[in-house]
């Protein structure tokens, strides 16, 4: 198994590569790394492709409903990417990656893969097709409603609530301001 550093810009979930905040050996990493942003649009989207250390396009294919969650379903081709097989083994790689993210918050809700790999002379090394259980994916769901709320109540309950309570007080503090400016004859 292999573990790698890398940072991602919280909002837009794009690669961030500043020196400040990365080891020297970190890899440079662009387009969407882990999450797409928050409040995805349906656009296609820049996206990182690790194996062929490249950004590729996330083309944006449609919606579909996941357990009652609206996802954005997006497609990522790569085609023959270069790639070092095993150590010092050149090949080409090829995948096929399906996502579905939730717009609202940017969390991938479920991905699938298909995924292979030749050497140069076009020998056969792997062909995989993978993806999340239907656990995964219901955990994942079961998450991100619960991560709507907590949006939902940041940037809609509490704003209103907050409004509310500061009019309230505004116009108490004006009838309570009037009221002790009686004249005294």
């Amino acid at each position: 198994a292999d573990s790698e550093i890398f940072a991602t810009n919280r909002h837009t979930g794009v690669g961030v590569n500043d020196p400040k905040i990365l080891p020297a050996d970190a890899v440079e990493k662009r387009g969407l790394v882990n999450k797409w942003p928050f409040g995805a649009k349906k656009r296609d989207y820049k996206y990182w492709d690790d194996l062929s250390s490249k950004e590729v396009d996330a083309k944006y294919v449609g919606t579909k409903d996941i357990d009652g969650l609206e996802t954005y379903k997006f497609t990522v081709d790569v085609e023959d990417a270069p790639i070092e097989i095993a150590a010092g083994v050149p090949g080409l790689y090829s995948s096929t990656k399906t996502i579905f993210i939730d717009p609202r918050t940017g969390a991938i809700i479920k991905q699938n893969e298909q995924q292979k790999r030749v050497t140069d002379d076009g020998s056969p090394v792997l062909d995989l097709d993978f993806g999340m259980t239907d656990g995964q994916v219901a955990s994942n769901v079961a998450d991100t409603k619960d991560n709507i709320k907590s949006l939902d109540l940041v940037s809609t309950t509490i704003p209103i609530a907050g409004l509310i309570v500061g009019l309230i007080a505004l116009i108490a503090g004006i009838l309570v301001q009037g009221s002790g400016r009686t004249s005294r004859d």
